[in-house]
Order: structure tokens, then C-alpha cells, then sequence
């Protein structure tokens, strides 16, 4: 008999809100595990997890505010990231 496959996924996304990302996830059945403030100055840290028999998935959030829209590589797209992702 094969052995199940193990899912051990981490994933980094920079968003503005973490209340959205928490909320949408938790649907997901994703649990926060660590959370860093956001600061008037410094942009915050999530870091979600789900756990089932398949394994880990992480998801990290960086940002939670305006500040990530600054980030050197995401300051190249439109806030609403709905218009041209194509890398530059």
C-alpha cells in the first residue's frame, strides 16, 4: 500500500488587513499561532496554520496596513491588484 502524502505548505503573502485575511481563513479552518502588531512606523506579522491528516499548511502575512503597499516589488502594482500582474 503507497503511504499517504505528507502536506507541509508555507506560503508568505503581503496584504493590508489582517482582520480580512483572519476572518476569510478561519472559514478555511486556518487558527492564528503568532501575530506581531502593527505599529504607526513598522508593518505587522500573521502567521496562520491549519492541521489535518495530510499535514501542515502556514500561511504568513506580512504588512496589515498601508505600509505594504510600499514593499519594493509589491509598489509596483495597483493597490487593487486587479489590473496588469505581469512581473516587471
Amino acid at each position: 500500500m503507497p503511504s499517504p502524502i505528507r502536506n507541509n505548505l508555507i506560503i508568505e503573502l503581503h496584504i493590508p488587513d489582517f482582520d480580512v485575511a483572519k476572518k476569510f481563513y478561519a472559514i478555511l479552518g486556518f487558527s492564528p499561532i503568532m501575530e506581531h502588531h502593527i505599529t504607526a512606523t513598522e508593518p505587522g506579522y500573521l502567521v496562520l496554520k491549519h492541521h489535518d491528516d495530510e499535514g501542515d499548511t502556514i500561511l504568513n502575512f506580512y504588512g496589515g496596513n498601508e505600509k505594504v503597499y510600499q514593499q519594493s516589488y509589491f509598489k509596483n502594482f495597483s493597490k487593487d491588484m486587479s489590473g496588469d500582474m505581469r512581473l516587471r
